[in-house]
C-alpha cells in the first residue's frame, strides 16, 4: 500500500507537459490505452520480469539461500517500482530530459517507500511478518544497480515508443 498509493498520489502534483495541448485529440471511440500504450506496458513488464527472474536465477546459482534471494527480490522489485515512478512522470520525455527531482511529492514518496523497505528488512517484527532477512551493503549495491538498469531499459523502451508515436503523428498529419 505504501509503495504504490503514496507514489501514485504524488504524481497528481506533477506539472503539465509543455506542448501537450498542441497534439491532435484522440478519436472519440478510442480506448484509454491504445495498442501502442498496451505494447509499451507489456514491453516494460516483460523487461522487468526477465531482469529480476534472471537476478533470482543468478542468486540461486551462486549459492544464496531461498530466504536471502527472496528478500533481495522483494527489495529489488520494490526499489525498481519506486524508481519507475520517475519514468512515469512523462511518457513524452526521458527522465534526463527534465529535472527528475523537481516534484517534491514524488521525491518524498520515493524516500518514504525506501525507508519502509529498510524497516521491512531490519525491524525484527516486520522481518517475521514479511519473512525477510537482513541484507548487507553488497546486496543493497546489487539491488541499486539492477533497479537503475531496469530504469534505463524502461527509458529506452519509452524512447522507442515516443519515436514510433511521433512517426505515426507525422504520417497522419494532412
Amino acid at each position: 500500500l505504501a509503495e504504490d498509493a503514496l507514489p501514485a498520489a504524488a504524481l497528481a502534483f506533477e506539472k503539465g507537459e509543455p506542448g501537450l495541448l498542441h497534439e491532435p485529440p484522440r478519436p472519440r471511440r478510442s480506448t484509454i490505452l491504445g495498442r501502442p500504450h498496451q505494447r509499451l506496458v507489456l514491453s516494460i513488464s516483460g523487461v522487468t520480469t526477465a531482469l529480476f527472474f534472471g537476478l533470482f536465477l543468478f542468486l540461486k546459482n551462486i549459492g544464496y539461500g531461498i530466504e536471502y534471494a527472496r528478500t533481495i527480490m522483494f527489495v529489488g522489485l520494490s526499489m525498481s517500482s519506486l524508481l519507475y515512478l520517475y519514468s512515469c512522470r512523462s511518457l513524452r520525455h526521458t527522465v534526463w530530459q527534465s529535472n527528475p527531482f523537481s516534484n517534491h511529492a514524488v521525491n518524498f514518496s520515493v524516500l518514504f517507500g525506501a525507508l519502509l523497505l529498510a524497516a521491512a528488512v531490519y525491524v525484527p517484527g516486520l522481518q517475521r511478518v514479511l519473512d525477510t532477512v537482513p541484507l548487507g551493503t553488497r546486496d543493497w549495491l546489487l539491488i541499486a544497480a539492477v533497479s537503475i538498469l531496469n530504469l534505463l531499459l524502461v527509458e529506452i523502451l519509452k524512447r522507442i515508443f515516443v519515436l514510433e508515436r511521433t512517426k505515426r503523428i507525422r504520417l497522419s498529419a494532412p
